[in-house]
């Protein structure tokens, strides 16, 4: 029981002597960050801007007659594009003018 409460004489001449023991190299240090920052790419920013990248093809991609939905939800038919505005026909005799940017999908439901 004693054994646990104490610092080993190993472990401590090691600190004493500047924190890490002298075969250790100081970019040994930096694995646990490289490793890190290698696991948050990959399952964070990789997944993300592959989501932009497509996101934007397919704003791109859009066209007179395609059904989408906004990001308020609005579901409507493409009656005219260019290069920012959309106008989308809701019903039919109303038609809103929408950033292109706020069309978040395709729509393949029923109305």
């Amino acid at each position: 029981m004693n054994q646990f409460l104490t610092i080993s004489n190993a472990f401590a001449a090691g600190v004493a002597g500047g924190g890490l023991p002298e075969s250790v190299s100081p970019y040994m240090s930096l694995l646990p960050w490289v490793v890190i920052f290698a696991i948050f790419y990959f399952v964070m920013i990789m997944p993300q801007m592959k989501r932009q990248k497509k996101h934007k093809a397919f704003l791109e991609g859009l066209k007179k007659g395609d059904k989408v939905v906004t990001t308020g939800g609005m579901i409507g038919t493409i009656d005219a594009i260019n290069d920012k505005i959309i106008t989308l026909k809701i019903a039919d005799n109303c038609k809103v003018k929408i950033v292109r940017d706020s069309v978040t999908g395709a729509y393949g439901g029923e109305e």
